[in-house]
């Protein structure tokens, strides 16, 4: 065997490795922006169709609450925080946009190294 073919095929071996894994990390990269910008949306929309003053039963014991209660006075059950951040949108609108961004970047340059082999 020749060495020269031995050290190229080992070489296009680990080529073929990187655009695989820069690939998958492309497609995860584009993954987590569209979580992003789909969180960006259902909080954008949260707002707007905030419920204020309007009652709604309460899971545990039944008993009506208003939209704004964090936790039922009857029973105690816990409902949280029902409306984001303000720090929540556009964080989530940065990473989507980052994400998109950074996974069409390398799957421009996953084609080109493509193309180039």
């Amino acid at each position: 065997m020749d060495l020269e073919k031995i050290i190229d095929s080992k070489g296009n071996v680990f080529e073929w490795f990187g655009l695989i894994f820069f690939f998958g990390f492309g497609v995860m990269l584009f993954i987590w922006g569209i979580y992003s910008f789909v969180a960006f949306f259902r909080l954008v929309f949260q707002i707007f169709k905030r419920n204020k003053g309007k009652m709604f039963d309460c899971l545990s014991c039944g008993h009506s609450l208003s939209y704004e209660a964090h936790h039922c006075p009857h029973c105690g059950h816990l409902y949280g925080q029902r409306y984001p951040t303000p720090l929540a949108i556009p964080m989530y609108f940065t990473f989507g946009g980052m994400g998109i961004g950074l996974s069409t970047y390398i799957f421009i340059t996953v084609l080109e190294l493509f193309y180039e082999m």
